[in-house]
């Protein structure tokens, strides 16, 4: 079953399988009826290019299939392949999910692993794991962010959120009542 693409209804229709083709003569075609090429990005998923006034618009298929076929929710607005499967734009394989739902899920059912860095890991940080004990073991003397931001030549709120364990909380080598 076709179905008009979401803000391109006049131009582009797609189906169940995630095939989308063109409805009019347009700018980009002279075929009605053509299925159009997807192409694969980077990050595995397809795009396609659809036309309207002369202007390009990129869009992922199973964003067109998903707001043709799928009811979204106000709160769920990523579409998650249920398979993993990047490639698979069939209805059935896609649902509407929030942000947290789909990094859990691909986190639960297809086992990948937070890609965050912490700590020197960071490619933002400015202090190593050893220069965030040795401010919280000076702290207690120093009592001077000021002080100890010259020293380890980074801003006073730098020091400010590693005393206050806002930053570097899996780090602890000294008594918090220090307070």
């Amino acid at each position: 079953m076709w179905k008009k693409v979401v803000g391109f209804e006049n131009e582009y229709e797609v189906n169940e399988l995630g095939e989308i083709k063109t409805i009019s003569i347009s700018f980009k075609s002279s075929h009605p009826g053509k299925i159009l090429k997807p192409t694969r990005t980077k990050n595995g998923y397809y795009i396609v290019r659809l036309w309207k006034n002369a202007q390009p618009y990129p869009r992922y298929v199973h964003r067109v299939v998903a707001e043709a076929f799928l009811t979204a929710s106000p709160h769920a607005r990523d579409v998650n392949h249920k398979d993993g499967n990047k490639a698979n734009n069939r209805v059935e394989n896609l649902e509407f999910v929030t942000r947290a739902e789909n990094n859990l899920h691909a986190y639960r059912v297809l086992g990948k692993k937070a890609a965050v860095k912490t700590g020197e890991a960071h490619p933002g940080s400015k202090l190593t794991r050893a220069a965030v004990q040795a401010i919280r073991a000076e702290y207690p003397t120093v009592k001077s962010y000021a002080a100890l931001a010259k020293k380890y030549s980074v801003d006073w709120t730098t020091i400010k959120s590693v005393i206050l364990f806002r930053t570097w909380k899996g780090i602890s080598n000294y008594e918090s009542s220090i307070y």
